[in-house]
């Protein structure tokens, strides 16, 4: 493999790992996000919405069904008739038995209002004279005209500051059948606003009231009551008109709101004429996944990033170590005859432009064969060792030492042939005085020489040409004696 492929391949590797971990991540996170996001959808319109309707039908019917049992109670009540029909004389009495029912049962209010005085009683006494004319008294006539026993109607409650009263409302009639007045109790609307403030914190989701033409009667939103319609309100306007229909069986229903999925089950009480609305908002529900989503897509970005680069750096390490195993001499640590050829065109280009001569220096250990013949390969490679650091330690950091064979170093040198061959001769000279095979006076090789060949750089020349020039040089030298320096 060229080295100069190498930064190639590793951009294409690391746009190969970003386009295999970037979308896998993402992909997973979708599939993770689909799973959930439907096991969610199920459990809200499978469980929660069913659950959660049956256990406010229930709690409904305990708070509702009680105090129409008591209007009704109220209704049939022959000391109430009696009083009626026996002139209304005492409102102390009227004042009492009121005032007994809602303390009894624990009302906010109890009242009778007289179809033939037209008088207003509650559990303090007379509170005023109902009349056409006062619109806060429509509900009165209203009711007289339906042919029901009794409603349930929001108001606000003249005799406690008009507060906001959810009033039962029963007809009372004579032993003819004939209607003599309205009575009933008053729940507390603050007190069903808590209840349902309750009921959105225990289940996690919104509940409340419609009647049948779709207007809120009941919600954890006090501004809402009377003042919204689901008909006309977006999102649930498309499925209004099918919620309204009087079915007593739960119903489930899906709409979009602001973007997000709302699921709703519906329940008609029959009882009150009311439509019982358990919602929950999915896109809330998933507010959570969503978040869980996001944080793993960024955890496998930063995983990716990690992941690449490692790669990035494990390749730059191979990368450098492959360069050095592809440049240099595994034995002695220096250049090999590849990198001649690249410092070659280096030390050309230099020339070139700035005008620095440059020389090849051919260093040939003599009787290199007879050595590793006589005393082994290791002896051998411990010679080639040692000449290499003297040699080594004697050129500055312009020169470069190559290995070019097996018992053959070259320098390029930056310098005239003279200098050169000034370096040479004192790399020679160390060489021959130094103790390398650590032998005795006098025996074999208690001397290791070199001969060195030297050659300067002409224009037009190849590094072929320059290897030839100071190779002629180097066979003088070991012609001449060996442990010598010539120059061509």
């Amino acid at each position: 493999m060229q080295l100069s492929r190498l930064p190639s391949i590793r951009a294409k590797m690391t746009a190969a790992l970003i386009l295999i971990l970037v979308p896998y991540f993402i992909y997973i996170s979708y599939i993770n996000y689909s799973d959930s996001k439907k096991i969610i959808t199920d459990e809200i319109t499978g469980s929660i919405l069913p659950l959660a309707s049956d256990n406010i039908y229930s709690d409904v019917q305990a708070d509702l069904i009680r105090p129409i049992f008591v209007s009704s109670l109220m209704a049939n009540d022959t000391f109430l008739k009696d009083w009626v029909l026996g002139g209304e004389k005492n409102v102390g009495e009227i004042r009492k038995y009121l005032n007994t029912i809602k303390n009894k049962y624990g009302f906010f209010s109890s009242f009778f209002v007289s179809n033939i005085t037209k008088k207003y009683y509650y559990y303090s006494g007379v509170l005023k004279t109902v009349s056409r004319k006062d619109s806060h008294d429509i509900w009165f006539y209203r009711f007289l005209e339906k042919n029901v026993p009794y409603v349930i109607d929001i108001d606000t409650d003249q005799a406690a500051d008009n507060t906001l009263t959810i009033f039962l409302n029963h007809r009372l009639s004579d032993y003819r059948d004939r209607t003599i007045g309205v009575t009933g109790v008053g729940l507390k609307m603050e007190a069903i606003t808590e209840k349902l403030l309750d009921y959105r914190e225990k289940y996690g989701c919104e509940v409340y009231f419609i009647d049948s033409h779709g207007v809120i009667q009941a919600h954890s939103d006090v501004k809402m009551i009377l003042k919204s319609n689901i008909k006309i309100t977006p999102g649930i306007e498309t499925v209004a008109d099918r919620i309204l229909e009087r079915n007593t069986k739960q119903e489930l229903f899906r709409f979009t709101r602001n973007g997000s999925d709302v699921h709703i089950i519906s329940r008609y009480i029959q009882e009150f004429g009311w439509h019982l609305i358990v919602e929950i908002d999915e896109g809330a529900r998933l507010s959570g996944l969503k978040k869980k989503t996001a944080f793993n897509l960024v955890m496998s970005m930063v995983i990716s990033f990690i992941v690449i680069l490692i790669a990035i750096l494990t390749v730059n390490y191979f990368q450098k170590k492959m360069a050095v195993i592809a440049t240099t001499d595994e034995l002695t640590g220096t250049f090999n005859r590849r990198e001649l050829d690249r410092k070659f065109g280096i030390c050309r280009y230099r020339l070139q432009r700035s005008g620095t001569d440059f020389s090849l220096i051919i260093i040939d250990i003599d009787l290199f064969k007879t050595i590793n013949d006589k005393r082994g390969h290791a002896a051998g490679d411990s010679v080639l060792k040692k000449v290499s650091l003297i040699a080594r330690s004697h050129i500055r950091e312009t020169d470069t030492l190559f290995r070019y064979g097996g018992d053959e170093f070259i320098i390029l040198f930056e310098g005239d042939s003279a200098a050169a061959a000034d370096a040479a001769k004192r790399i020679g000279s160390e060489i021959s005085s130094s103790d390398i095979l650590n032998d005795t006076p006098g025996s074999a090789f208690d001397r290791i020489t070199v001969s060195c060949g030297v050659s300067q750089y002409c224009s037009g020349e190849s590094i072929d040409d320059l290897l030839e020039k100071a190779d002629r040089a180097l066979y003088r030298a070991k012609d001449n004696g060996r442990d010598r320096t010539e120059t061509v």
